[in-house]
């Protein structure tokens, strides 16, 4: 059951190529940390997106430490921990994603920069037309 249309970005943690129903998904955990308030122990989000049939050169980024951006389905699935305590898990079906180009990265050098526009003062040049 969907809960709500979302958008969300974050850091990959955690990666992992899966089929189901004969389809390629790989599904990816982004995590937000918490921080305690006055002396409570800090505390973790942790979603979970699912990236059906993404294209190839997607899928070679989807990788841990990739910074990943996009919408999707909310929901939630009930499951039971080692302990025997029911627990839940906010899952996405990611229908739209992109990735952040990092500064520095080879993938930035490769994006062409375009010139800063030249700055035009009336009493150094009559405009062109």
């Amino acid at each position: 059951m969907t809960l709500a249309r979302i958008f969300f970005a974050g850091q990959i943690k955690k990666a992992e190529p899966k089929t189901a129903g004969g389809k390629t998904l790989i599904e990816v955990s982004i995590c937000k940390k918490q921080k305690g308030r006055n002396g409570a122990e800090d505390t973790f989000l942790w979603l979970r997106v699912n990236c059906w049939e993404p294209a190839e050169f997607q899928a070679g980024r989807l990788v841990k430490g990739s910074f990943i951006a996009g919408s999707g389905d909310l929901s939630t699935r009930a499951w039971t921990d080692k302990e025997g305590k029911n627990q839940v898990s906010l899952e996405v079906r990611c229908s739209s994603f992109d990735f952040e180009v990092e500064a520095g990265s080879e993938r930035e050098q490769e994006v062409p920069k375009s010139p800063a526009p030249k700055a035009v003062h009336a009493e150094d040049e009559a405009p062109p037309f």
